[in-house]
């Protein structure tokens, strides 16, 4: 259970970028300026997609020329893989949910959401793979004793999310987490040039295809606050920085806005004026809807007189067509209409057979 007295906001800290940019090496470097600080003051959590993914799913070996379109990440996994990745990815998020939740001292109002929430927390699947995060991230993280005691502490709380990130849609699942728990947010995109990232995987103990390099540096979507707004708390990193250009000490400036600045929830919409608004636009679409009505009933009458219909069986149609009318606008107001045109066989006449 959090500390009643906190007061830090939480940070979510997404690194993206190509592989062999130098992510889990910033990260680490986190880590370690974290156990430099002084009074216990920041506790960084890592939560390293590589380590979380099992390798057996052959993600980055596989053939481009094998590889099946699928939506965003069609030229980088195989198709037999595409789902199981996305189903690892899925329980990382709800993993770093459920850290957020406990951190913020949340617990579940009997709503229908909440419910939904809670409910994905009772899969088996989640479950079983909560267990390895769980003891994963608590083992590496040794300087926060947090997650492994379940008592968090007043101090602040850095959620390091370590992954390529490569596309805008997958960091933006993150900035919906922070709205949703009140969390700062903030992005750091490490800049690298594809030849140094081939460099740097060609000596990794067990390198990923260079394919898979080359292509996501032609997908990689990097931030851009200008364009996109939630994306204000971003910064870039040249991948050759060794740190003698003070690059950590720009990133905890921005990591201090971020906490100081968490993201706020969308105001709650005021329920006279959704009212109004509701009523007006029903008001509008039934006066489309009886317009549109009275067009067709009045074609279909020229045509029923240019066919001959007597002036009884004329009265007769108009009468059965404004029923029809009347009907559909009143199922219309209760919202209950299916929208079905009026019979095209209305308005003929019947010939009798001989």
């Amino acid at each position: 259970m959090a500390d009643n007295q906190k007061n830090i906001n939480p940070v979510l800290m997404i690194l993206c970028g190509i592989p062999a940019s130098g992510k889990t090496h910033l990260a680490n470097s986190m880590k370690k300026w974290s156990r430099r600080c002084k009074e216990d003051k920041v506790h960084v959590l890592h939560i390293c997609y590589d380590e979380l993914i099992p390798v057996n799913l052959d993600l980055q070996t596989s053939s481009l020329n094998d590889q099946k379109e699928d939506l965003e990440f069609d030229d980088l996994h195989s198709s037999a893989s595409i789902s199981a990745w996305k189903h690892y990815r899925k329980l990382i998020i709800q993993c770093v949910e459920r850290i957020a939740q406990q951190i913020q001292d949340i617990t579940f109002d009997l709503n229908e959401e909440n419910d939904v929430v809670k409910n994905t927390f009772e899969l088996p699947s989640f479950q079983d793979f909560w267990k390895t995060f769980y003891e994963q991230t608590a083992r590496k993280d040794m300087s926060c004793a947090c997650l492994s005691s379940q008592k968090w502490i007043h101090t602040a709380h850095i959620l390091l999310v370590d992954d390529n990130m490569y596309y805008r849609s997958m960091r933006h699942e993150y900035f919906l987490l922070a709205r949703k728990y009140g969390l700062g947010y903030m992005q750091v995109f490490i800049e690298c040039p594809v030849n140094t990232a081939l460099d740097r995987n060609s000596q990794r103990g067990n390198p990923i295809d260079r394919n898979t390099i080359v292509t996501m540096a032609t997908k990689l979507e990097p931030p851009s606050p200008d364009k996109y707004p939630w994306e204000e708390y971003s910064m870039v990193l040249d991948a050759n920085d060794d740190g003698t250009n003070s690059y950590l000490t720009r990133l905890l400036s921005l990591m201090a806005e971020a906490a100081l600045n968490p993201v706020q929830p969308l105001p709650e919409e005021n329920k006279e004026e959704k009212e109004e608004a509701r009523a007006a636009n029903l008001t509008s679409m039934m006066h489309q809807a009886d317009q549109t009505l009275r067009k067709v009933i009045t074609d279909k009458m020229a045509k029923a007189k240019g066919d001959g219909f007597t002036k009884q069986e004329m009265r007769s149609l108009a009468e059965e067509l404004n029923l029809r009318r009347k009907t559909f606008l009143d199922k219309l107001k209760t919202e209950e209409s299916l929208f079905q045109p009026l019979d095209n066989n209305v308005g003929q006449k019947s010939v009798k057979p001989i």
